[in-house]
Order: structure tokens, then sequence, then C-alpha cells
């Protein structure tokens, strides 16, 4: 998952100038977040190659502070390196058996009425599956919802769209962990593997 030094020359420019006797340069620290981005480890957990540890986090830590990679994201665009289209929206959910009201169902059906335009597929799998899918339809959307097994009159859906319903899931697992516990560390995370990914 780590960027090559091709990929990196495209925003090179873009990163903060090194001073003095730097010994862990730009490419590597990148590289060395996407480890722990890819792993899920704990920053003390990095392994002693990638260097130590408490200076990688404190450099994380401060250009999460200076929104570094922010910028990075929206100068590729400018420059029209890279560009986002959202073709799919594919929100995904989870409830807590243990309490009837402990899920996010509602929260996921207001944020669905907030995304405009709509877009042409959204695969989903709400506990209020059926009520997810008549709001979908009715904002312009074509959901991929499979009908409980029990159901009587069973709608049609994209099972192959449907089977890409963890993309999400697996994103999120991939680029986040509990360890850390500030949003802007999450959002540097997300926005390093957006961008390996879009230069790449």
């Amino acid at each position: 998952m780590g960027i090559t030094v091709e990929e990196f020359k495209k925003i090179e420019h873009l990163l903060p100038v090194q001073h003095g006797n730097v010994r862990y340069d730009n490419l590597a620290f990148l590289n060395t977040v996407l480890y722990v981005a890819e792993n899920g480890c704990r920053w003390r957990s990095l392994p002693k190659e990638h260097g130590n540890w408490n200076s990688i986090y404190m450099r994380a830590n401060r250009w999460s502070k200076a929104g570094v990679l922010d910028k990075v994201f929206l100068a590729l665009q400018r420059e029209r390196i890279i560009a986002v289209k959202v073709e799919r929206l594919s929100p995904d959910s989870m409830s807590v058996k243990l309490h009837p009201d402990a899920h996010d169902a509602p929260m996921g059906r207001e944020l669905l009425k907030k995304w405009v335009p709509p877009i042409a597929r959204c695969p989903c799998s709400w506990t209020g599956r059926t009520r997810a899918r008549r709001l979908a339809e009715s904002l312009g959307y074509v959901p991929v919802v499979p009908p409980k097994r029990n159901r009587r009159d069973p709608w049609e859906y994209d099972r192959d769209l449907y089977r890409k319903r963890n993309e999400v899931e697996r994103f999120f697992r991939r680029v986040s962990t509990c360890y850390d516990k500030l949003d802007r560390m999450y959002l540097m995370f997300f926005t390093l593997a957006f961008i390996r990914d879009l230069v790449a």
C-alpha cells in the first residue's frame, strides 16, 4: 500500500520543507503512516525499522493540526492530478442487538436526505431496510437492498453490486483504529489513503 518514488514526485512540492539534520524524509514518513493505517497497529507497536514511534507520531500530530494532507488533497484537485467522482452511495450500518433502539438507521435516513444529487446506485444494509429502500426510491436513487428471506413479495436487486456492500466497512477498518482519539488524526488517515489511491 506504500507510495512509490514516482507517485511521491506528484506531491513532494506540496509537503512541508524539511530543515536541519532530518533522518526521516517525507516519503518514508508517509509510508509509515500508511503502514499504521493498513495494519491497524498502535504507534508504539511500529517495527523498529520504521524509526522512533514517538517522533513519527509527533510529526503526524503536527501535520494533522496544520491540515497538511488536506491542503495536498485540494491542491491535487486544483492541478487536476486527481478528481473525485462519486458514482455510488454505499451507506453501511450495524445494530446492537442488546438494545432495541441502539442502531443508526434513523441517522442514515437523515444523511440520505441531505445527499444531493441522487447517485445511480445506493447499496445499503441498514436495519430498517424496507423504510430505507422506500426513502431511497422517493429521492430518485436505485437502492440495492435485498429483501428478508421470509418476505412474501420479494423485490429484485443487483446481487453483484450488493456483494460489494462491505467495501465501506473494509475501508474504515483499514484506515482507522480505536487507538487515535482525535478526529483530525482519523481524517489524516482517510485523506492519506485517498491521496495514495488517486495518485497511483
